[in-house]
């Protein structure tokens, strides 16, 4: 794929793994099952306009918190899991699991996802703007993802368009947090994953 940064491949963080995204995305598609199952995730009729936009009281507090344990679930595993398979391949490349390239992609990537948790945090929580959950953490994911292409895998950023483009389309079904976070951070990781094992970057 065409490259859209000027930065020489060896300025590169070249460690990342396709294993890693891809059993990062079985993880989310766990966390998601259970969250649907466990909270009896039927399509009609869970929340009315009044409860997602403005009124976050009238959101049951027991999809708030499940919802938010499996989003903290995920972290912690996603990050170790990509830990992991990152750590592995950087040893078979003979190359270092952390340098300069890789504290420049966490920047890039962490600086938007930083932001949008704080601003999704604000809206949420001060606001009740409860529907607006997985619009924002899908948009500033992929702007996230599209920064850190510029310092590691230039594929990255085809991802990260996906992901704001799902974020965008996800505005428009703001009852669907579960189908969409499912989608992004599940069946997404998994296909990029599975396109970059097929290229060899396992």
């Amino acid at each position: 794929m065409a490259s859209f940064s000027t930065l020489p491949e060896s300025a590169r963080y070249r460690a990342l793994s396709g294993l890693s995204w891809l059993f990062s995305g079985l993880l989310v598609l766990a966390a998601v099952a259970f969250a649907w199952v466990y909270l009896d995730y039927s399509y009609e009729g869970r929340f009315d306009y009044d409860q997602l936009f403005g009124n976050l009281e009238a959101i049951p507090p027991e999809y708030v918190r499940v919802l938010g344990s499996a989003a903290a679930v995920f972290l912690v595993l996603a990050a170790a899991t990509m830990a992991f398979f990152n750590r592995r391949k950087a040893r078979r490349l003979g190359l270092p699991a952390w340098d300069d390239a890789a504290w420049k992609m966490l920047t890039a990537f962490g600086l938007p996802v930083l932001t949008g948790a704080a601003w999704g945090g604000i809206l949420v929580f001060k606001y009740g703007l409860f529907g607006l959950v997985a619009p924002l953490t899908l948009l500033f994911y992929g702007l996230g993802l599209t920064q850190a292409s510029t310092h590691s895998l230039p594929a990255l950023r085809y991802l990260g368009l996906a992901e704001i483009g799902l974020g965008l389309v996800s505005c428009f079904l703001p009852r669907e947090t579960l189908i969409f976070w499912g989608l992004g951070f599940g069946v997404f990781h998994m296909l990029f994953g599975g396109l970059m094992l097929l290229k060899g970057e396992g």
